[in-house]
């Protein structure tokens, strides 16, 4: 695997040349020197591994070419990851999919924007652990029992019951990621951490913990932590000797305030925190943000920072972070509309923007002042009560996808969002208090659309040619809508029609025999989805 590895870093140093070091004077000798460094290293490691070694010296001297390639290859990775953060940042994931070679992956999205499953044949499976283990590259240890000792750098632990009784001899480990289901473990001790200097990612997402081990800030190359559904009540104030840490995820913990020792982390790039309601689209409040302190401000580095609480200081000191690419506030409030605005507009990158109010009542979410919004805008989420339709939503020429939820606007909002060219995704949540919806123009990219709880509406029309690549239709609680949309014949390509909590004769109209069967005759999947007095139940109208 190490010689593989070698000819992957050889590929990446010559797309380095192409594209950067050719640009800068003396860089382009220097990386091509690399590059033929590596090519050594391959033909080495090839021959290495075609020949019985016998000897202690010569196992360990092809275990530390090994272990050189391997450090290479995390330095290119790095500087790859912030050439393209530059250029191309907000279709990481994207970029990401494309590049998996693995036959039939499953991409499994998560609020931690990471890829969470790969679908693989067991055989494949089954090859690649083995690989993996025999090259140190990476252990998966799924029993119960002692962690024996290994040189791996990669160590996840995903174990449905049982304990582990001990976790040592890791000490080249860089990456330690941890799927709790079932897991009690003793292994979070204040000692756990003790050698482990070299990790770089550490994930502990949902495991039962309510304290971080003493050990955790002395892990000073640590890049990733996460302790997203932990039990973790505070962070340390010593969380600033963390001087490499660029991710860190809080979110869905008991944690209320940021200390002041993180504004010590001076290469944080992300910062997730805030609690998520789970009961989705019934409840107004998705998200509660949590207070951060006035050195929040000092994170230069800083991309991502959301959920926080609105104040008038921490709106002020929006102001000076222009760098944030994703940004999301909860508790905004009327009089925040101003400073909000004017901080916004600075934010010439930002590329994902989520507000919010905490009232359900006639407090408005005030938007008006924003001039200019950000012209790389993809994604926009708003929830709270608007007075007006912004004027300047007809000019996110980049907007990809938009959820406004419990906006109810009395002014029909399609007219203003038709003509966007990136528009994909639509998500509307009591948005409206009209009666009537009409599709009659544009969405020319829209591919899921949903519409819940508009309580007053009696109608929805389409007109053909209107959102030609419309793959997916949400109506819920829809409590007056007696039929189809209008014209629903005319979206040829859609693939899942979604019910909930309709109307009995919209339904009847669809099954078998119906009125309005041949309609839906091209739909694949129509899911109907009911509410009984045992709970919510299904079937299938396909």
């Amino acid at each position: 695997m190490a010689s593989a590895a070698t000819e992957l870093l050889v590929g990446k140093i010559e797309e380095l040349l192409e594209k950067e070091a050719s640009s800068i004077a003396g860089v382009r000798d220097q990386v091509d020197e690399i590059k033929q460094e590596l090519i050594s290293m391959k033909s080495f490691l090839e021959d290495a591994e075609g020949k019985k070694i016998d000897t202690e010296g010569e196992k360990e001297w092809v275990s530390s070419i090994r272990n050189s390639v391997y450090d290479v290859e995390d330095i290119i990775d790095e500087f790859m990851y912030r050439m393209y953060e530059q250029q191309n940042g907000g279709r990481l994931a994207r970029w990401i999919r494309k590049c998996i070679q693995i036959p039939e992956y499953l991409w499994k999205d998560s609020q931690s924007r990471i890829p969470e499953q790969c679908k693989m044949h067991d055989l494949m499976r089954e090859l690649a652990l083995s690989t993996s283990e025999r090259e140190k590259f990476g252990v998966v240890f799924d029993r119960r029992g002692v962690m024996e000792e290994t040189r791996a750098r990669r160590l996840a632990i995903h174990t449905t019951e049982g304990e582990i009784e001990s976790c040592t001899g890791l000490l080249q480990l860089r990456s330690f990621l941890v799927f709790p289901s079932g897991l009690r473990s003793p292994l979070f001790s204040n000692t756990w951490s003790s050698g482990f200097n070299l990790l770089r990612v550490l994930d502990l997402e949902n495991v039962p913990i309510d304290k971080l081990p003493n050990n955790l800030v002395y892990l000073f190359n640590l890049r990733y932590l996460n302790l997203r559904g932990t039990r973790i009540k505070r962070l340390p104030k010593s969380i600033g000797r963390l001087h490499n840490l660029q991710t860190l995820d809080i979110s869905d913990t008991d944690v209320k305030i940021l200390p002041g020792g993180t504004s010590k982390l001076i290469n944080l790039r992300h910062l997730y925190m805030g609690h998520f309601n789970n009961s989705g689209f019934e409840s107004f409040i998705c998200a509660r943000g949590i207070r951060a302190s006035s050195h929040i401000s000092m994170f230069k580095k800083l991309q991502d920072l959301f959920f926080v609480q609105s104040d008038k200081n921490m709106i002020r000191l929006l102001r000076n972070m222009t760098q944030l690419r994703m940004l999301g506030i909860t508790n905004v409030k009327e009089s925040d509309e101003i400073e909000l605005c004017a901080s916004i507009q600075k934010m010439k990158i930002l590329v994902w923007l989520n507000l919010s109010v905490n009232d359900t009542s006639d407090v408005f979410l005030r938007i008006d002042a924003l001039a200019s919004p950000p012209p790389h805008l993809e994604s926009l989420f708003l929830r709270g009560k608007l007075e007006s339709i912004p004027c300047w939503f007809c000019s996110l020429q980049c907007l990809t996808h938009i959820d406004l939820l419990w906006c109810r606007l009395e002014e029909d909002l399609l007219p203003h969002i038709e003509a966007l060219p990136c528009l994909e995704r639509i998500v509307l949540d009591n948005a409206y208090v009209g009666k009537e919806l009409s599709f009659s123009r544009g969405f020319v990219k829209l591919t899921h659309l949903e519409l819940f709880n508009f309580r007053a509406l009696n109608n929805v029309s389409v007109e053909k040619g209107v959102m030609p690549n419309l793959q997916y239709l949400g109506l819920r609680s829809c409590k007056k809508l007696k039929t189809l949309p209008h014209g629903i014949e005319y979206l040829t390509r859609l693939e899942t029609l979604y019910l909930e909590s309709v109307t009995k004769k919209l339904v009847e109209s669809i099954r078998e025999g119906g009125v309005d069967r041949p309609k839906v005759q091209h739909i694949r999947i129509i899911d109907h989805h009911y509410k009984t007095s045992s709970g919510l139940s299904y079937e299938s109208l396909s």
